[in-house]
């Protein structure tokens, strides 16, 4: 058992792992791998607050994001029961886990086969404010070697990766390519030489989501480099190129729980982050009987700080929306960017949504208004409406 008292937890949730810490009223920390303990938590009603980190590109705004994001919901809220009090970055949590690290600025790296992306923190008094974040596909050529390859880079062991480490600085050269590294599920090797070509496209990819995620003004200061994901190891993350002619210092690979016990700090706000003004006002036009008058009403959907909207309340109640087959929801969206071509505009959900009563979630984005989630009262399967033009 995991003890009695009321407890804090923090959750890392990525490729379909769930990594869980646990913040004990006597101070301890606790981490535990697998769905496991969080249903026993759940099972004892221990838990008093939850702080989940998730892939970064879940909260760009997409559907693909969203869908993802609302089946976490379902598998905290709605079947543990568990008090999801915010959805947070990766990054932003891997940045708050080395907070107290003494730099002034953090950059988080994570490179994968199909994904490379890069976000700046600021750092100070024990808060992490976002500077910039960008990402960057990485060149689709998925051949079933090089698809193979990336499974075995990835999979290595330790020892594998400090032979790589210590082998790869010469391999450039063309006398050393040939040498074999990388075992590929144990009936064969994969040349020097092929790992740097297949790892070229990810350093493309990761060298441009660096440099659009350093602003022009960024803040001086110690910078620390942290690298997650599967790939936090790869010997050529550990020294990155110099990007924008600003060198970057050799980067630290976070160790595979850093990313729930960043979660943890911020959770129980040992580590507060700090975001941005919401720029995207999102409202839900509405009506409802006071006083014994029919009142128009705009309800807000959004967060002040543009934060995900677990379940939209108003009036200190969370709000429920009846459709019928006569009516039709609509959406107000809202561009405070005085840059924006297009300021305001309005979104039609469809398809029609089935008559009945819907509770309301917005998955917001960084760079957009985000996904509207309609989730029936009758436990039906939720809806998601993207709200960008």
């Amino acid at each position: 058992m995991l003890g009695g008292a009321r407890v804090i937890v923090g959750l890392d949730v990525a490729d379909g792992a769930v990594t869980v810490a646990v913040r004990e009223l006597d101070g301890r920390q606790t981490i535990h791998d697998g769905r496991g303990a969080l249903d026993e938590l759940a099972a004892g009603g221990r838990v008093r607050a939850v702080a989940a980190a998730v892939a970064d590109h879940w909260l760009d705004g997409a559907r693909d994001g969203a869908r993802h994001l609302e089946q976490l919901h379902h598998d905290v809220v709605e079947r543990l029961r568990l008090p999801l009090r915010s959805v947070v970055r990766r990054s932003q949590a891997t940045a708050a886990r080395y907070a107290d690290g003494g730099a002034d600025l953090i950059l988080v790296l994570e490179p994968t086969p199909e994904l490379a992306t890069a976000a700046l923190y600021q750092v100070e008094s024990a808060q992490v404010r976002p500077l910039g974040a960008a990402g960057r596909r990485v060149a689709d050529d998925t051949g079933p070697v090089r698809q193979a390859l990336g499974e075995a880079v990835a999979q290595a062991d330790a020892a594998a990766h400090a032979r790589a480490a210590s082998v790869l600085p010469r391999c450039r050269h063309s006398r050393y390519r040939g040498t074999p590294l990388y075992s590929r599920s144990g009936t064969g090797r994969y040349t020097a030489g092929e790992v740097l070509e297949w790892y070229a496209g990810i350093e493309a990819a990761l060298t441009d989501s660096v440099a659009r995620a350093l602003p022009a003004t960024a803040p001086t200061g110690t910078v620390q480099v942290v690298t997650t994901g599967p790939l936090r190891d790869f010997p050529p993350l550990a020294h990155p190129a110099q990007v924008g002619g600003r060198p970057l210092p050799a980067a630290l690979a976070a160790a595979p729980r850093d990313c729930a016990a960043g979660a943890l700090l911020l959770a129980e706000e040992s580590v507060r982050a700090v975001e941005q003004p919401a720029r995207f006002a999102v409202r839900l036009p509405t009506s409802r009987v006071w006083a014994g008058r029919l009142r128009s009403e705009s309800v807000p959907l959004h967060t002040p700080t543009g934060q995900p909207n677990l379940a939209v309340g108003w009036d200190g109640h969370e709000l429920a929306v009846d459709v019928d087959a006569t009516r039709q929801l609509t959406v107000d969206v809202h561009d405070t960017d005085p840059a924006a071509v297009t300021s305001a505009w309005t979104v039609t959900l469809q398809p029609r949504p089935a008559p009945g009563r819907y509770r309301l979630g917005l998955w917001a984005g960084r760079f957009g208004p985000g996904v509207l989630v309609l989730r029936p009262a009758d436990g039906a399967e939720p809806q998601l409406f993207p709200l960008s033009q």
